[in-house]
């Protein structure tokens, strides 16, 4: 009787030993799933590198990266550009000091103090203004960071015997002209809202341009401004005030040489074309009958 209950009792054991080792079995499977299920995860926008109060914050300080879900921080942006379109009059500055790989929220950023327009031009360089060509006044073809040649067809006066005859001529006079501006319009600024866009219109000098981006109507922008040094300044003045007519035309921004042209007359042309140029017809006198 008690060998019998002896073997009860082990047999009791080994059943109870296979079924703890099945729960524990399954309880590491379980842990082990767990602990390979992904975690969701979102874009949030970082800083690429440190980033000092009242310093901008553009997209070369900005880095996108991927954070636990449960974790974001409210008011985290999930892409670069949506914290660039969320300052469109002005840029963005940091408020406080953000270090390299923390996290950009809403409140860590301001709009820029408005700066006059002195500051923001390099030094060495100055900003000639110019009216904006009729043909393009009413469309947005040219915009700041184009680059434009400028060619002048002015009256040129040459020796001709013992009198001087005016003649046009054409040539370009300044290369790879940076536009810097085109009204409010600004290189490396945010573009301006429509409500302060200029309106006043000037005359201006006809060019020509390509990218067309459409603005008409009393808003469409009259004034450029080009990026150029002192010197030029006042050869383009004189350009400008030579008596011809200028035209603008844009260049590849994979062209930066200085190309030698030649200047164009109504004699260069027509050789290069082989145009016709007209003879005066010769009167000759028929001979009298003799008396």
């Amino acid at each position: 009787m008690r060998k019998r209950a002896g073997i009860l009792l082990i047999v009791c054991g080994l059943a109870l030993a296979a079924v703890t080792a099945v729960l524990v079995m399954g309880i590491a499977r379980q842990a082990a799933a767990a602990s390979q299920a992904q975690v969701r995860q979102v874009l949030v926008v970082v800083a690429s590198r440190d980033i000092y109060e009242q310093t901008p914050v553009t997209a070369d300080t900005l880095e996108v990266k991927a954070f636990p879900a449960d974790f974001a921080p409210p008011g985290a942006f999930p892409s670069v550009s949506a914290v660039l379109d969320r300052f469109v009059d002005r840029p963005a500055v940091a408020s406080g000091f953000i270090p390299k790989g923390g996290i950009v929220v809403a409140g860590q950023l301001q709009s820029a103090p408005n700066v006059n327009l002195s500051e923001r031009i390099p030094a060495g360089m100055v900003v000639m203004w110019l009216p904006m060509p009729d043909l393009l006044a009413g469309e947005n073809v040219l915009k700041p960071g184009d680059h434009v040649d400028v060619l002048l067809t002015a009256p040129v006066r040459a020796e001709d015997s013992d009198k001087q005859t005016a003649t046009l001529s054409t040539q370009t006079t300044l290369q790879n002209v940076q536009i810097y501006r085109i009204g409010e319009d600004e290189l490396n600024g945010a573009p301006p809202t429509a409500s302060n866009q200029p309106s006043t219109a000037q005359s201006g000098v006809v060019g020509s341009g390509s990218t067309a981006r459409a603005q008409t109507g009393p808003t469409a922008k009259r004034a450029i401004g080009v990026l150029v040094d002192h010197q030029d300044a006042v050869t383009l003045k004189f350009v400008k005030d030579a008596g011809g007519t200028i035209d603008l035309v844009t260049r590849s921004d994979a062209d930066q040489q200085i190309v030698g042209t030649d200047g164009v007359t109504l004699d260069s042309l027509a050789d290069r074309f082989r145009f016709r140029i007209p003879q005066p017809v010769q009167q000759t006198n028929p001979a009298r009958p003799t008396p």
